[in-house]
């Protein structure tokens, strides 16, 4: 056999372990940032992950996540947006990966979910049901993922709590449905959420929030005073606790 090509093949072999070997350092050292709450680092190391293993459905989906958190805490419209287009960019990479895997689909969901933000009210209506059959297919695929139970919550509360112009075209749009009902249905999925990550802080304001909603404030303060008892585990933890404490203070007011 030709040494030359022997030669080549040895060196192909150890690029190729070189390579995975760079993959799992970034995806490892994205994760460790990520559980220091440095987002913008998490990043950096789950971009390069994808650039050496483009085809990746996890490093996809964790870029999506991490743009997704940072861009929330932008002031800049410009630059949220930004972000936030690149996150739907990135899901549609894990997609393309593992169209089986419910991660792909949530983060796609969320994506969409802050590009609607800043669009028409036509374009938030062709939106919400997208984003909603992402939210519904990454729970089919998963029954059990609670983020997707929490993220599927909010998008029912939401449009529960539209005026009545805007309630009016979803119901056009969506089918008709009442009030009610859709707060109903988002307590249910952060209830479920709850059950499933009990010590997610977010859970327990945002069911908080619906409990309020569904008229029940016993309950939510219940929700409130569990979600301060709580240990931090999320970066934006410890503003979600302050806004516990304001509901906490309105609701004794009232």
């Amino acid at each position: 056999m030709n040494v030359s090509f022997l030669a080549s093949l040895f060196a192909a072999g150890v690029l190729c372990r070189a390579a995975m070997a760079d993959y799992a350092s970034h995806m490892a050292a994205g994760d460790s940032a990520r559980a220091a709450f440095d987002d913008a680092t998490a990043l950096a190391h789950y971009r390069a992950a994808v650039e050496e293993r483009p085809g990746s459905y996890e490093a996809s989906w964790k870029a999506a996540r991490a743009l997704l958190d940072i861009g929330d805490r932008l002031v800049d419209k410009k630059k949220r947006k930004e972000h936030f287009l690149q996150a739907e960019e990135y899901a549609r990479k894990a997609l393309s990966a593992d169209s089986s895997g419910d991660e792909g689909f949530l983060q796609h969901g969320v994506a969409l979910g802050r590009i609607a933000l800043d669009t028409s009210a036509g374009e938030k209506l062709r939106f919400a049901r997208e984003i909603r059959r992402s939210f519904e297919k990454a729970l089919s695929l998963n029954p059990e993922n609670d983020r997707a139970h929490h993220a599927l919550g909010i998008w029912y509360r939401e449009i529960a709590t539209l005026g009545w112009l805007e309630k009016t075209f979803v119901d056009m749009y969506l089918g008709k449905v009442s009030r009610d009902e859709y707060a109903r249905k988002a307590a249910a999925h952060l209830e479920k959420a709850v059950a499933i990550n009990p010590a997610y802080i977010s859970h327990r304001y945002e069911l908080g929030e619906t409990l309020e909603v569904l008229k029940r404030p016993r309950e939510a303060v219940r929700q409130y005073k569990k979600a301060l008892s709580l240990p931090v585990s999320d970066a934006d933890d410890a503003d979600i606790k302050a806004q516990c404490r304001e509901r906490l203070s309105d609701l004794a007011g009232e």
